[in-house]
């Protein structure tokens, strides 16, 4: 499964017909050309909210248990789209439908992860460069990944969790 946050570029990418050089993750040393081209830098901030944290136990076929742990997260993440042309405005409209796009959702369902279409805000930051102007916005929004995995459990834990097992293969808990 791809980095949410390469998916995030390959989203905007293919609905925006943009170029390898015109979109990237921040953190790569990227300066903006001077031309009237649109250029996007993705990055989240590094820091999440955990919505779900669970475990739970299941037998796993063989008179074991495997110990089966989700987590969801909310993430925020960031777009900044900019140009020395105008064409920002509009990239900046074209960028928040491609996140809701058939394509988007067909990404987000395969890769574990959704983007809160709601929680979409757009904030201005041009900036004026002597006798250029480069258009610059801001666009964030949030998004919930989730993360999986399952771990063949110690005997010893099926008496501490109350796991019984019976010949016939299901497992029933007292927790």
């Amino acid at each position: 499964m791809a980095d949410y946050l390469t998916l995030i570029c390959q989203i905007i990418k293919r609905e925006l017909n943009l170029d390898d050089g015109q979109i990237w993750i921040y953190n790569i040393k990227r300066f903006i050309p001077e031309d009237k081209r649109v250029y996007v830098e993705v990055s989240d901030n590094a820091s999440d909210k955990i919505i779900s944290n669970q475990k739970h136990y299941e037998d796993d076929g063989n008179g074991g248990i495997n110990v089966i742990q989700a987590l969801i997260t909310q993430t925020s993440i960031s777009v900044d789209v900019c140009s020395y042309g105008e064409d920002a405005r509009t990239a900046r409209d074209h960028i928040i439908m491609a996140l809701n796009s058939e394509y988007s959702i067909e990404t987000q369902e395969a890769n574990g992860f959704h983007i809160a279409p709601h929680s979409v805000t757009v904030n201005a930051l041009d900036e004026i460069d002597g006798a250029k102007i480069l258009y610059r916005f801001n666009i964030s929004f949030n998004i919930h990944r989730s993360a999986e995995t399952t771990k063949k459990t110690k005997d010893f834990i099926k008496g501490r969790i109350g796991i019984k097992v019976d010949p016939k293969g299901s497992a029933e808990t007292d927790i």
